[in-house]
C-alpha cells in the first residue's frame, strides 16, 4: 500500500510461475513483479500482482496499480519477450522506450542447445557481448564473432539468440554508469 514517491528511471517487469495448494488442489499462478532501479543501481520492488497468465489484461492491472501508487513514467522498461507485457506497455506507456532483457536473451540459449556440454562456453561468450562491449557497434561486432563461432555447432540456439538481438541494446542510449 506504500506510495511510490521516487522517480525510478528503469523499471523491470517479469512474471514468475508459482504453484500453491489451496487446501483442495494444487494450482498454478503467475506473480507479475515490477522492480525499479535508479541510476545508482539501487533496486526496489514497486509492486506485484498474482494472475493466471502474463496476458495483456493481467499486465495492465499491474501497470494501473503502479500508476495509482504514484509511478511516474520511467525512461525505460526492461522485459522479456512476453506478448502480454509488450501489448500492455504499448497501451499504458506508449511513449516509454522498451528493452528486451539481455539476461533472458542469454538464458534462452540454454533451452535450445543441441549439446549441453557447450553450455558454459556458449553462454559465457553470449554474456560477454553485453559485459565487455562499450558501444552498440562493438556489441554487434561481438555478435558476429559469436555467430561465426557457434552457428555450425548450435544452429538453433544461435538463430534464436540473433533474433531480436538489436532490441537488447537499448541501454546504449543511456549513461554508461547506468548499464548495470
Amino acid at each position: 500500500a506504500r506510495k511510490i514517491d521516487k522517480f525510478w528511471p528503469y523499471v523491470f517487469i517479469d512474471g514468475m510461475a508459482i504453484k500453491f495448494y489451496d487446501g483442495l488442489e494444487l494450482k498454478e499462478r503467475v506473480v507479475l513483479i515490477a522492480m525499479g532501479m535508479d541510476s545508482g543501481g539501487n533496486k526496489v520492488i514497486l509492486g506485484w500482482v498474482t494472475v493466471r497468465t502474463e496476458h495483456e489484461t493481467a499486465v495492465r492491472s499491474l501497470l494501473v496499480y503502479l500508476k495509482d501508487k504514484g509511478l511516474i513514467a520511467p525512461n525505460l522498461f526492461i522485459t522479456d519477450d512476453s506478448k502480454g507485457i509488450i501489448a500492455a506497455l504499448e497501451l499504458e506507456y506508449p511513449h516509454v522506450k522498451r528493452q528486451l532483457c539481455a539476461f533472458h536473451k542469454v538464458n534462452n540459449i540454454n533451452k535450445h542447445l543441441e549439446d549441453k556440454a557447450n553450455r558454459a562456453v556458449i553462454m559465457r561468450q553470449a554474456g560477454d557481448i553485453y559485459e565487455l562491449s562499450s558501444s552498440r557497434r562493438e556489441a554487434i561486432e561481438r555478435l558476429g564473432v559469436f555467430i561465426k563461432d557457434w552457428k555450425r555447432l548450435e544452429p538453433e540456439a544461435v538463430r534464436l539468440f540473433k533474433q531480436g538481438f538489436e532490441r537488447t541494446l537499448t541501454y546504449f542510449d543511456y549513461p554508461k554508469d547506468d548499464w548495470k
